[in-house]
């Protein structure tokens, strides 16, 4: 019988090292096989994902930086751009897609995500403390490659993002910028009117410098902006030269000046007698404020003087809480008087006695040359609102974009990456002589069972 031969590990090592090509050979040929493999395995695995932020003219974030906002407060649902409906219009518009569905899409997770990503960093500031600012934000696509290709997410990412600045387009053309107009009509008292005017004019100056902020100082086409007279071509060319004017124009108005004669006179409209039962009820309610309210200060008074007597002193911190109690709530007693006494004033103009005395004309005249003012202040605020409204939902479409964080748009994830290869081909060189020793083993093994072994002459 023959004498059956084992091969070490060494002997595997001094066989491969003496036979070089061999031993590239096999190695290639192993990496290769097992490479293919494992791409084919992770390429299931694999993803293609898009992130873009929203550069859209009235479109924000909460404080939370969390949920985005259009201009009319809906919230942003990003879900709300991959209905069935939107996704089939999608794929409508592109060969590229021919072939997809967008029920293969929703049913085999082409979408596998949508939603609202914010990453932060951590930088020292000049007092060496580490504070933690927001890096980035946007929204970010993840599509599942077993469903699409990489040309076919790179076009719908494009797609999905455009899709924000038309829904962001379709709200700005249809929002209306003069609120504060309506609700001057809205107001049935003269102070009321007087401060919806000086608020309107407040939020007019805010409302452009915010639209300077996103667009710069941008260029006024030649256009009718608010109407088809005349006097609605703007002279203006630059919008920084159309502030200048609107705020000459409007300022130009002493509004403080209305709001205290529209107070010291007592101006009412006798047309409204629900307002007038307003001013009643109110009249009503800030004497029993004022009345609760002397009686607590008269306690607090009481309070503060026990507290001096049994200490022999007013320097105290309990006496200085007592004093600062007081002097806020004398403060607001007397708002409050002056309040009731403007109401009263009012009311007291509807009073037949004083409608039948002299004093009446003058009232009457200086009512009617009050309304005048007013509702001259009111034309010139809604002729500026109006030529606004049509300059900002024109530069705020024509800025409105979405920028994608990857040049190419599309970034793949998973699968092989090169590291991780470099390390594999290590460990294939250093474990190759150690698997071919043990196949032979094995071999070995099997070929001494009766199975596999063969019979041998001496036998």
């Amino acid at each position: 019988m023959k004498e059956e031969k084992t091969v070490s590990l060494k002997e595997t090592f001094i066989f491969l090292i003496g036979n070089k090509w061999l031993y590239l050979i096999m190695f290639v040929s192993f990496l290769a096989v097992s490479l293919v493999g494992f791409n084919i395995a992770s390429s299931y695995k694999r993803e293609y994902s898009s992130f873009f932020d929203c550069n859209i003219a009235g479109f924000h974030s909460d404080v939370n930086e969390q949920e985005g906002y259009f201009i009319d407060g809906e919230k942003f649902e990003p879900r709300s751009l991959l209905t069935r409906e939107k996704v089939k219009g999608y794929l409508a518009c592109s060969y590229l897609f021919d072939g997809l569905t967008a029920e293969q899409l929703e049913f085999n997770g082409g979408f596998k995500s949508f939603e609202f990503k914010a990453t932060y960093k951590e930088i020292e500031d000049n007092d060496g403390n580490i504070k933690r600012v927001l890096d980035k934000q946007g929204y970010e696509i993840v599509f599942n490659s077993s469903v699409v290709n990489v040309e076919q997410a790179k076009l719908l990412s494009q797609m999905i993002a455009n899709e924000v600045v038309t829904k962001s387009n379709k709200k700005i053309e249809k929002y209306r910028f003069g609120s504060y107009l309506d609700l001057y009509n809205q107001e049935k008292g003269f102070d009321e009117k007087v401060k919806s005017l000086t608020d309107g004019i407040n939020n007019l100056i805010a409302q452009t410098d915010s639209l300077k902020l996103f667009c710069g100082n941008f260029n006024i086409e030649a256009n009718k902006y608010g109407g088809i007279d005349e006097r609605y071509y703007l002279s203006s060319e630059t919008i920084d030269d159309w502030e200048t004017n609107m705020k000459d124009d409007l300022t130009g108005f002493d509004v403080d000046s209305l709001s205290i004669e529209s107070r010291v006179k007592g101006y009412i409209d006798p047309n409204y007698p629900e307002y007038i039962e307003y001013l009643e009820v109110s009249v009503e309610d800030l004497n029993r404020e004022i009345a609760v309210n002397e009686e607590v200060l008269a306690y607090l008074k009481l309070e503060r003087d026990n507290v001096i007597t049994l200490s022999g002193s007013e320097e105290n911190v309990q006496i200085s809480e007592f004093n600062n109690k007081i002097i806020d709530l004398t403060e607001k007693i007397a708002k409050q008087k002056e309040q009731a006494r403007i109401y009263n004033l009012k009311l007291q103009k509807l009073d037949p006695t004083f409608i039948a005395s002299e004093e009446y004309a003058g009232y009457s005249t200086d009512l009617n040359a009050f309304k005048n003012k007013l509702a001259s202040l009111y034309e010139k605020l809604k002729f500026y609102t109006d030529q606004y409204e049509a300059i900002a939902k024109k530069a705020m479409i024509d800025n409105s974009n979405t920028n994608f964080e990857n040049p190419s748009i599309i970034t793949i994830n998973a699968g092989m990456r090169t590291f991780p290869m470099l390390v594999y081909s290590l460990l294939i060189a250093a474990f190759l002589p150690m698997a071919i020793n043990g196949c032979v083993a094995v071999f070995k093994m099997l070929d001494s069972k009766p199975l596999f072994r063969k019979k041998s002459k001496e036998e």
